[in-house]
Order: structure tokens, then C-alpha cells, then sequence
């Protein structure tokens, strides 16, 4: 009597470690059928990196990121961003990023009336977006504001924003950077 080999050809809908997935094929025995199931199992993980990201700044060091997703039933190891430093080079004119974010508030009321933004550094919350508010119908010279009688004129300390802007500084004279709500040291090699 001739040996016929057995084949398994089969439409299955695995549920074997998580995977629900219908594969099609031929496998001689069960046991290849296990390790295609273990090999396709094992090459579900993370997907290609994205492309980078727009720099958050055209000068002054900004941050671009790349991002991917994990396909894996069970997790992945890794982080799903990277991040990486851009536009080093020095802007033509002195700006200060923090100080823009602040000022982009001007005109957006705030209890019911406008004012003039500008940066104010809270050192236990670096990379929150807090500012000093003057009311927007003062005079911007401060000798005014004496010859007026204004000095009574409420002057706010307002958290705008849980989060400044990528690639903004944690702090005055400060390279560390502000990525995704936390201060980030950055280190040249």
C-alpha cells in the first residue's frame, strides 16, 4: 500500500494568542500549522515608523516626531514617538517663543475682558503655558499707568495652557526643551 502524506488545508479563524485572523493554506501537519500560527503571531508588533513630522519651529531649535503603532494583541516594548531636534540655527531677529504662545491669547477675552500677555515663568510647572495678563486698555508705558492713577489695575497670573508648544524652553537661558508637556535635557554629542 502506498504512504499518502496528510495535508491540512484549511480556512481557520484562529483565536491562538489572541490573533483573530483567517489564514488560508496547506500545512502537512498540525505542528506546521502551530508555528505558522507562532510565526505570524510573533511578526505582529510594531508598524513602520511615520514620516517626520513638521519642525515646531523655523529657528531656535524646534522638535520633530515620528510616530507608530502597535499591532501586537499583548503590547509592545518601546516607546510609540521618538523625537528629534531641528532648526537649530539662530533666528534673524531675537524671538521668544514663549512670549508669541502668550501673546496668540490677546485677543481671546478672559473674565469678560481682554489683555496684553507675556510670559511669566512658573518654575514648578516649566513646560505649562503661564503668563502675566495687564489689561488690555492700558497704556503700555509704565510711567502712564502713575500719571493715570492706574496702579490699582489688576495684573493676572493666569496657567493659559497645560502645554506650551514643542520645542519650547523649560527656561530662560536653557537648552532643555519642553516635548509633549515635560522639560527634556538635551545633550550635544
Amino acid at each position: 500500500m502506498d504512504s499518502i502524506s496528510t495535508y491540512l488545508t484549511s480556512t481557520i479563524v484562529a483565536d491562538h494568542h489572541g490573533v483573530n485572523k483567517t489564514i488560508d493554506g496547506v500545512w502537512q501537519t498540525e505542528s506546521e500549522l502551530e508555528n505558522e500560527l507562532e510565526k505570524r503571531v510573533k511578526n505582529i508588533g510594531w508598524s513602520a515608523w511615520s514620516e517626520w513630522s513638521t519642525c515646531s519651529r523655523s529657528c531656535d531649535g524646534g522638535v520633530a516626531q515620528q510616530l507608530r503603532r502597535c499591532h501586537a494583541p499583548n503590547g509592545c516594548r518601546g516607546e510609540p514617538v521618538r523625537h528629534k531636534i531641528c532648526n537649530m540655527q539662530a533666528c534673524p531677529e531675537s524671538q521668544d517663543f514663549r512670549s508669541s504662545q502668550c501673546a496668540a491669547f490677546d485677543e481671546v477675552p478672559y473674565d469678560g475682558q481682554l489683555y496684553k500677555w507675556t510670559t511669566h515663568y512658573d518654575y514648578s510647572e516649566p513646560c505649562a503655558l503661564t503668563c502675566r495678563g495687564r489689561p488690555a486698555h492700558l497704556p503700555d508705558d509704565s510711567d502712564d499707568r502713575d500719571s493715570f492713577g492706574l496702579d490699582d489695575e489688576p495684573i493676572v497670573i493666569v496657567q493659559l495652557l497645560n502645554r506650551v508648544q514643542d520645542g519650547t524652553r523649560c527656561r530662560t537661558g536653557s537648552l532643555d526643551m519642553c516635548i509633549q508637556g515635560k522639560c527634556q535635557s538635551i545633550i550635544f554629542v
